[in-house]
């Protein structure tokens, strides 16, 4: 057999092996970046509960605030790249966040059959005040977690 039939024979699985090496990689190697509000486009979470690591003591432990965790959904639904990018007041709470945060696992949502990776945040609340009835009072609950929005986080339009 010469070599230009062998090279002609096998070039285009090779080919079509590296655009999906290629593409795997890419899907992987760069998340969306998508708010929290557009997030369930793409992914739903599949926990019906979750489980956070307290910490024993620490600054303002007992203080109303948030912390913001930035972290990426693999193509399997699973949570990695954990960052805490803002906590307000200032606390030990970060720690706490990201162990919820790495306790949540997905699903794809109804725009996302090709199970692509995203980058998104979540604001976790601490200490909110409760109502009469027992319940988290939602407008003190907002004016807690404003300081640790991220405007402008995945305004490229993708």
């Amino acid at each position: 057999m010469s070599s230009s039939r062998y090279r002609n024979r096998f070039i285009p699985p090779m080919l079509a092996a590296l655009v999906c090496v290629t593409s795997v990689l890419h899907a992987e190697g760069t998340p969306r970046p998508v708010p929290p509000e557009r997030l369930n486009r793409y992914w739903t979470l599949a926990n019906s509960s979750l489980e956070a690591e307290a910490p024993m003591s620490g600054r303002n432990l007992t203080v109303p605030g948030c912390v913001t965790v930035t972290y990426t959904i693999g193509g399997d639904g699973r949570t990695r790249d954990f960052a805490v990018v803002k906590v307000a007041p200032p606390s030990d709470l970060g720690p706490m966040a990201v162990s919820l945060v790495r306790d949540m696992h997905y699903a794809p949502g109804p725009g996302n059959s090709m199970q692509d990776a995203v980058r998104t945040y979540l604001i976790v609340p601490f200490n909110v005040p409760k109502l009469a009835n027992g319940q988290v009072d939602p407008v003190r609950q907002q004016a807690i977690m404003a300081p640790c929005r991220l405007p402008g986080f995945g305004a490229s339009g993708r």
